[in-house]
Parts: structure tokens; C-alpha cells; sequence
């Protein structure tokens, strides 16, 4: 039997990391930062964030900001799609 649309492309990320065509798939990251640290850090779609390991500082990678959105009243989320970076 031939597997179809999400089924396919669920066993095809599950065995290979990548969709039915090829293409990779990623999993976007999300970082929950409040106002003051977004203005203050100047994260904005396109900026570049180091992800830093707090033991001992040294960066684990170079993530492109993707979006800054407001999902609710109590924080903003930052998105970073890791395929783009």
C-alpha cells in the first residue's frame, strides 16, 4: 500500500530528517523574551542571536531571527526557523 500526504512525510522526517521531496525538515526554535530584553537587545526579524552556553559561554549557535510576536499580554515569543539560519 502506498503511503500518501502526512503519513508520508511523517515516516519519510521520521527515518531520513527530511519531507517526501527532499526537503529538510526543521523545527522552528522559540525563545520567550519579555519587551524590555527585546528592545534592549535589538531582536527584530533578520537580527542574528547567538544561543550561548551558560556553563561556559561558548556559543552552540547563529540564530537568524525569523518573527517577534505578541502571542498573549504576558511576554513576546521570538521564532527562528533553524533551516534558514
Amino acid at each position: 500500500m502506498r503511503n500518501c500526504g502526512i503519513l508520508a512525510n511523517n515516516n519519510s522526517v521520521v527515518e531520513n530528517n527530511r519531507l517526501v521531496d527532499g526537503n529538510l525538515f526543521s523545527i522552528p526554535i522559540t525563545l520567550d523574551l519579555s519587551k524590555e530584553a527585546i528592545e534592549s537587545l535589538g531582536v527584530k526579524p533578520g537580527a542574528r542571536v547567538a544561543l550561548r552556553d551558560f556553563r561556559d559561554d561558548r556559543n552552540l549557535a547563529i540564530l537568524t531571527v525569523e518573527d517577534v510576536y505578541q502571542p498573549d499580554k504576558y511576554g513576546f515569543v521570538v521564532t527562528f526557523n533553524p533551516g534558514i539560519c
